[in-house]
């Protein structure tokens, strides 16, 4: 946050984070100006909690409620319930369910033929190890598990396609017969990875159990406490990460001017009304200063990076 302060000796503003004016060098005559706080478009994390109750913004596609994980888990979709349980059942059966039609298939042309035997049964039970894991991993209710459960049903997919392709070029009647462990063993693949594939996408239980979004017009918003036309829109400064940190180490005078200016980055923001200082260097510097103060609030870069750098500023000055 970048709070701008009067100087009594002088009357001109800098920045609070001063430990003298840059002006008149004095130490010992400040005085706040009161309110006239900024933040360059961004949201510090370690007072996002305080700062940003009920911890809720809309989305950058402003179809959705971002809330915080504590929020999410009193929904009543929030869990693996529903659809999100059946399919943490198919990770097991539908594997196991293959090896046992392989066994029990009673075709003596296309269920004796040891290769496919062992190419069906072998990639049913690796798929079976694999989705056992996730579906213990399932419970973890991260983001990351979505994407480790779709490489699971593409690998799934492809494994599925390839088989009745390979099936085909070898014998055309392994992907004919309706009995052939091969067709089978395709088709319950290939029709299991894009019905889950499907069903992760639309489930509305899936996006608030992984990823804390809810629809603008949920009641539960309401039953929170939640006015969604006070919140903010999503963290700007997440779009514009790698341009803000390279803001700090940044010397040029035109760039600096042009990013802290810059209002059209998805959200209305509130620029300190400061006067013009005039000075082309003291302006600089107060511009690097203020960067380099949000990158520090957000995390951007480390305590030390920060103190070295403001030491350069100060030296350079």
């Amino acid at each position: 946050m970048l709070e701008i302060i009067n100087c009594r000796q002088c009357g001109k503003e800098f920045d609070a984070i001063l430990e003298n004016c840059p002006h008149c060098q004095s130490i010992s005559q400040l005085d706040a100006v009161g309110p006239n706080i900024h933040s360059l478009g961004v949201v510090s994390k370690n007072n996002s909690d305080k700062d940003c109750a009920p911890n809720a913004f809309i989305t950058i596609s402003e179809k959705f409620v971002k809330v915080s994980d504590k929020i999410a888990e009193n929904h009543r979709l929030f869990g693996v319930f529903g659809g999100l349980y059946l399919f943490r059942l198919a990770l097991i059966f539908a594997p196991l369910s293959g090896i046992l039609y392989t066994f029990f298939e009673t075709s003596a042309v296309l269920n004796r033929s040891t290769f496919w035997f062992a190419y069906c049964t072998g990639f049913d039970l690796l798929f079976l190890l694999w989705g056992n894991w996730l579906a213990k991993r399932i419970k973890k209710f991260d983001e990351k598990t979505i994407s480790l459960v779709q490489k699971y049903l593409i690998a799934l997919c492809i494994s599925g396609a390839f088989t009745m392709y390979l099936g085909y070029k070898i014998n055309p009647i392994l992907v004919s017969t309706s009995s052939s462990i091969v067709l089978v063993y395709s088709v319950k693949n290939i029709l299991f990875s894009t019905v889950s594939l499907i069903y992760f996408n639309v489930s509305e239980r899936v996006r608030i159990t992984f990823f804390h979004l809810l629809k603008l017009d949920d009641p539960f918003l309401e039953e929170c406490g939640i006015d969604v036309s006070t919140l903010p829109r999503e963290d700007t400064w997440i779009a514009y990460a790698e341009d803000y940190a390279q803001l700090a180490k940044n010397t040029n005078l035109t760039d600096l001017r042009r990013w802290v200016s810059n209002t059209d980055r998805g959200a209305p923001e509130t620029l300190a009304k400061g006067k013009s200082i005039g000075d082309v260097d003291v302006e600089k510097f107060s511009l690097r200063i203020a960067a380099l103060k949000n990158a520090l609030n957000n995390d951007l870069i480390t305590q030390e990076e920060y103190e070295n750098k403001k030491k350069q500023i100060l030296d350079e000055l």
